[in-house]
């Protein structure tokens, strides 16, 4: 497949994982900032856990958190 990853299969696979997920490239520099998704569910509440237990030195880096949902019409959960 490559290096170029289809959109909607990207979407597909980001909505349908339970688990945490790292996408990282073959050669990397240490990365300036992070960018968490999260979908409401208590699965995702326990990856952004488990990421900052498992990468605590990332956890004072620039972080933007991306609410995606595969229903648009959800607002974000306990926003206020």
């Amino acid at each position: 497949m490559g290096t170029h990853i289809p959109n909607e299969y990207l979407r597909d696979t980001l909505h349908d994982i339970a688990c945490p997920v790292l996408l990282v490239p073959e050669k990397y520099d240490f990365p300036e900032s992070i960018i968490l998704a999260y979908d409401g569910s208590d699965e995702a509440v326990f990856a952004i856990k488990q990421f900052a237990y498992l990468f605590p030195e990332l956890t004072y880096k620039q972080t933007l958190l991306v609410y995606a949902h595969k229903d648009v019409t959800k607002d974000i959960p306990d926003k206020n």
